[in-house]
């Protein structure tokens, strides 16, 4: 059975193919074998609204399995949120959650390429994004994507180093946030608590190599990979312990850090030919962006002047 014909696709056609045809075919996908496999593992899901009533779509990849397809999982990803962001131009929110456990086979071209499929509605109607437990290396890994991403990006951002700091945005209990995260929380407080004991003389080095280090500050560059964060920047081997969601040192880390370091599997490959192309398609779309600021500027003045003339009138 044909997947419906979706209008939104056809006018996207000629500057965003390469997501177009994902999407066509995520359509088909789950019309027919569907994407039970990928539900399972419960890398992205809905997550219900935050509390101004905009949908919530959060992001676990510390759940990818070993040499998943990172394509089929980006297509599932894109049946859950096509519909509202672009067919429906609707406004929604993000949370991500850093699993500082495992090696991540998310890294720096995988982000830029997706930002470079991506259409406009992604960016314009992002209303916010939160990381949850972020590590240094994580923070080194949005630095370095910085300058490809507009100024208002950072205006939707923040970082959440407990999960209680999301409660601000959205009601914690609908996210049904899996139990090893909430324990690693509780993990990190008991440290802070520890390092701000004056009582405990062991609280200082604690805190440089312990606490800070291993649970999730600078010790996710040393306990597991160092730098490898940025996870695909400066990789030729193709292996990464880093990037958004991986990993940092914890007494349960032991065992996870005498493995073998996993291959990163990336959607497309990352050879020299493919990464040329990707900064061709970064030089264009400066000026995509550029229009993008603008239209959303004369957007916002609009509604402002509709606002002002609507209170003038009520005044009347």
């Amino acid at each position: 059975m044909p997947a419906p014909t979706d209008a939104s696709l056809d006018r996207l056609e000629a500057d965003h193919a390469q997501y177009v045809q994902l999407c066509r075919r995520a359509a088909e996908i789950k019309a027919t074998t569907g994407f039970r496999d990928i539900q399972k593992m419960d890398v992205v899901r809905r997550a219900g609204r935050d509390k101004e009533g905009r949908p919530v779509f959060m992001f676990i990849p510390g759940n990818l399995e070993r040499g998943v397809d990172l394509e089929r999982v980006t297509m599932f990803c894109l049946t859950l949120m096509h519909d509202v962001v672009v067919a429906q131009d609707k406004p929604f929110t993000c949370v991500w959650l850093c699993n500082n456990l495992w090696p991540s086979k998310l890294g720096f071209i995988f982000f830029r390429r997706t930002y470079n499929m991506v259409p406009r509605p992604y960016r314009k109607n992002m209303q916010w994004l939160r990381i949850v437990h972020p590590a240094t290396h994580v923070r080194l890994l949005l630095f370095a994507l910085s300058y490809y991403v507009k100024e208002s990006f950072w205006e939707k951002f923040d970082y959440c180093d407990r999960i209680e700091f999301l409660d601000e945005v959205v009601p914690l209990a609908q996210l049904k946030l899996p139990q090893d995260y909430v324990d690693y929380d509780k993990l990190l407080e008991q440290e802070a608590r520890q390092m701000s004991d004056p009582d405990n003389p062991g609280s200082m080095g604690m805190g440089m190599m312990g606490g800070m280090g291993g649970m999730g500050g600078m010790g996710g560059m040393g306990g597991m990979g160092g730098m490898g964060g940025m996870g695909g920047l400066d990789d030729p081997t193709g292996m990464s312990s880093g990037g958004l969601g991986a990993p940092f040192s914890s007494p349960a880390v032991g065992a996870a850090a005498s493995q073998p370091p996993c291959l990163r599997e990336d959607i497309w490959s990352e050879d020299e030919e493919d990464v040329d192309a990707a900064a061709h398609h970064d030089d264009n779309d400066d000026d995509d962006d550029d229009d993008d600021e603008q239209q959303d500027d004369e957007e916002n003045d609009e509604e402002k002047d509709a606002g002002d003339q609507k209170g003038e009138e009520e005044e009347d």
